[in-house]
């Protein structure tokens, strides 16, 4: 019965008690087999199936109308996929990154972190955004409201994890998230003239700090949240390092915290933790090494008011590194512009995938090419102690979660709602008859008491 009121939120558990659908690696396994290159092809054995009685690959490919899913094609596309991103599917490119850094290579990275940006340089940066980029921003930010406008010239736009929301996931470059490649990330960045001076977050799940611009004081001070409410000039230093943005990484998702030594000095920010982050005895260690490939993500959000520039500057930044974005929350990148979602009804935020399929259907070839092996030794792991082996976003392996049948779901919740509909109507006549029979019972009294 609590299916039937809620298909939507069917649960792994739930389907895989009732396989009524294909589970994303069984399609796998059969668009491989066969050699389906196309929509059309795995639709038909799906209708071939069906009419033989089993309609499990059926439910998988069709649509609310019965149709072939929209974005089938786009399952198959991402199914043959020379290389999904496991690690070790190319492994010579791979070599040179999944080895230590040398000596020299860390000289030549602390030789660019230490290089001093232009002057106004992210002033400029700031400036030529805004005919560039056309960030599309929403008009009245207290009031969730869908309608846009497009930020003048000099005008600096705001992001945060409240009302002009901002989240983005990457998946590292060969499935590997080090300290080490936190470190080269904040060196590319400097690079960047919107995140000059960038330093690491001293938050407990660790991050990117950006020290503030003019313009995006001043955008601050215009929308009432730049605190104290003064004239970026009359600031001090101390107020200019507490008015830092944030782009933090996510708790179990990504997040390296680092700490500077007293060795560092009171000025680590600047220079000091380019000497320290590489001696810290954990910078080559891969914190995915025992973490499912579904699970090794890297989730960013923006805090403290990013600007429009700064989060651009970052994806690019990913770019340069070889890490990829997979999804985006509150906001997408168009041709190099920053459109923004004004937010629909309820506070509810779009996410905007880089690919038009499932998530389990794109783990699907890695989950096949780990097998079980991987759950063993993550297992055992786990029992020694050294790091949390169990998948921890999900309860299972995402290429063998089985999909609601849209079909199916369309239906019960039609039949649902009939139900719900006639119990309510039900229900309404009983209270009519009580009612009635209460009024009925009071006039009876009433006039017993009058004669």
């Amino acid at each position: 019965q609590a299916l039937l009121r809620k298909p939507s939120r069917w649960s792994h558990s739930d389907m895989a008690a009732a396989p009524l659908v294909s589970s994303h690696e069984e399609v796998y396994r059969v668009v491989r087999e066969k050699q389906l290159l196309s929509a059309d092809e795995l639709f038909d054995l799906a209708r071939s199936r069906s009419a033989d009685g089993d309609r499990r690959l059926f439910l998988y490919c069709a649509g609310a109308s019965g149709k072939a899913k929209r974005n089938l094609q786009s399952t198959i596309d991402v199914i043959w996929a020379s290389d999904a991103g496991l690690p070790g599917a190319s492994a010579s490119r791979e070599s040179s990154h999944a080895a230590p850094l040398t000596a020299a290579r860390l000289s030549e990275l602390a030789r660019l972190a230490r290089r001093a940006p232009p002057m106004g340089a992210a002033e400029a940066a700031a400036a030529k955004a805004a005919p560039f980029v056309k960030t599309a921003w929403p008009k009245a930010l207290d009031k969730i409201t869908s309608l846009t406008k497009t930020l003048p010239q000099g005008e600096v736009g705001l992001l945060d994890h409240f009302r002009a929301r901002a989240e983005w996931v990457i998946k590292p470059r060969g499935g590997t998230w080090r300290l080490r490649d936190f470190y080269e990330m904040l060196v590319v960045a400097r690079g960047e003239a919107s995140l000059a001076g960038a330093f690491p977050s001293l938050s407990d799940e660790g991050g990117i700090s950006v020290p503030r611009t003019r313009s995006g004081w001043e955008a601050m001070l215009r929308q009432g949240v730049a605190e104290p409410p003064l004239p970026f000039a009359a600031l001090s230093a101390e107020q200019l390092a507490e008015a830092v943005a944030e782009m933090r990484f996510t708790l179990s998702c990504g997040s390296l915290s680092w700490r500077p030594s007293r060795a560092a000095g009171e000025a680590w920010h600047q220079h000091g933790w380019i000497e320290e982050m590489p001696k810290d005895p954990e910078f080559e260690n891969d914190t995915f090494q025992f973490v499912p490939f579904e699970e090794r993500l890297v989730r960013l959000s923006a805090r403290r008011h990013v600007e429009d520039h700064q989060l651009l500057a970052i994806f690019r930044v990913a770019a340069k590194l070889g890490h990829t974005v997979e999804q985006t929350v509150g906001f997408q990148v168009k041709r190099g512009c920053l459109v923004l979602d004004a937010g629909a009804k309820r506070g509810r935020f779009t996410t905007h995938k880089s690919v038009n399929t499932t998530f389990g259907a794109i783990c699907a070839q890695a989950s096949v090419a780990e097998g079980l092996g991987m759950l063993k030794d993550m297992d055992l792991t786990q029992r020694r102690g050294k790091k949390r082996g169990s998948p921890m976003l999900t309860s299972g392996r995402s290429s063998q979660a089985r999909p609601v049948p849209a079909l199916l779901a369309e239906a019960l919740l039609a039949l649902t709602a009939e139900a719900s509909n006639k119990g309510e109507l039900g229900d309404q006549k009983k209270q009519k008859t009580k009612s009635g029979v209460a009024k009925a019972k009071a006039r009876a009294e009433g006039e017993g008491e009058g004669t």
